[in-house]
């Protein structure tokens, strides 16, 4: 019977295993595509056409690291 259970419980990770790298591939996919239409549009890498983020200490909504005076 232990190994009956054993055997059910290894097949039944197997389908999952099979269903995470189906999914794994769908996304990496998704993304591939998505990459490949920003760099046509923008003419750069993702990682180059990227919003990069400036920090305003001026800016009301700034959240400031330390305690200033």
């Amino acid at each position: 019977m232990r190994n009956n259970a054993v055997e059910a419980l290894l097949k039944e990770r197997d389908k999952l295993v099979i269903a995470r790298d189906e999914a794994a591939a769908r996304f990496n996919d998704e993304i591939m595509g998505l990459e490949t239409a920003i760099e046509k549009l923008s003419g750069k890498k993702v990682w180059e056409a990227a919003k990069e983020i400036a920090y305003d200490d001026e800016h009301p909504d700034y959240i400031k690291a330390s305690i200033e005076d």
